[in-house]
């Protein structure tokens, strides 16, 4: 079965100073702290290693079953977007019937939290979010760069875990061609979905945790997360699929093999439709 995807125009308003997008009335005001982003003060833990410990390490793949065919983008609106042909990324299907983007972590709030020290960064590269889907833990410093001779705007809005639409916008910003790197924090919520009003197939997705052990899936489908002994709880986050969670027993020293599966129909929110 084809996935049948609908992919939302966005909606530009045209003044006699140049092109500005419209932020949600329902917009959170934020503290800006970062000297020229959207920063928003956390109370997160500090700890910028794991805790120490006995560890473990659980590995596996996620599988794909299904038959999906990407539609082809229609982004003739921006004549710099329209030189390079791109299909829609939401479901990315690997050659050895894995898949791709897929968040892999251990379940929040069931180990101690702590927040790696990386910088979590988004690229708008032709025309497209880089990477599309990343794991942090909120508080985390948030680049988010225009690497395009085109205008963007840079929309975050939450989502809760398991769903597909943006509830609330947390800040919405313009980013012309040239401009500096937006600078902000993640924020503590579920998920956060980043949008371009001035080009509607522009997703982007940060889903958010308490501690560091996450990794995202790539072009094997296959993840290896270091993790505290005991029972953990591993969870499998897909944009379009949702989540799915599976508990094993990690000894000290001890690799646990463990294998996701999504399923086109089985798991399709949209019924196949």
């Amino acid at each position: 079965m084809t996935a049948s995807l609908y992919f939302g125009r966005c909606v530009v308003l045209a003044t006699s100073v140049g092109l500005l997008c419209a932020c949600s009335k329902g917009e959170k005001k934020r503290v800006d702290k970062s000297g020229g982003g959207d920063g928003t003060a956390q109370t997160q833990p500090v700890e910028v290693q794991p805790p120490p410990g006995p560890k473990g390490v659980v590995a596996g793949s996620v599988a794909f079953t299904g038959s999906v065919e990407m539609p082809l983008l229609q982004r003739g609106s921006d004549p710099i977007c329209a030189k390079t042909e791109k299909r829609a990324e939401t479901i990315l299907v690997n050659s050895n019937q894995t898949l791709r983007n897929v968040v892999v972590r251990v379940k929040p709030k069931t180990v101690p939290a702590w927040r790696p020290a990386k910088t979590i960064r988004v690229d708008q590269l032709e025309c497209m979010y880089q990477p599309r889907v990343q794991a942090a833990v909120a508080g985390q410093r948030l680049v988010i760069g225009n690497g395009d001779q085109t205008a963007h705007n840079v929309h975050l809005r939450t989502v809760e875990m398991g769903k597909r639409q943006g509830i609330e916008t947390l800040w919405n910003r313009q980013q012309p061609k040239n401009m500096k790197p937006i600078e902000s924090t993640v924020d503590d919520v579920p998920v956060i979905k980043l949008k371009c009003d001035q080009h509607g197939w522009m997703s982007g997705y940060i889903v958010v945790s308490d501690n560091g052990y996450y990794t995202v899936t790539g072009d094997t489908g296959s993840f290896e997360l270091e993790v505290p002994t005991g029972e953990i709880t591993i969870q499998a986050w897909h944009e379009f699929y949702g989540l799915k969670e599976k508990t094993v027993t990690v000894a000290e020293g001890a690799r646990v093999d463990l294998a996701f599966a999504f399923d086109h129909d089985r798991d399709n929110p949209t019924g196949g439709n």
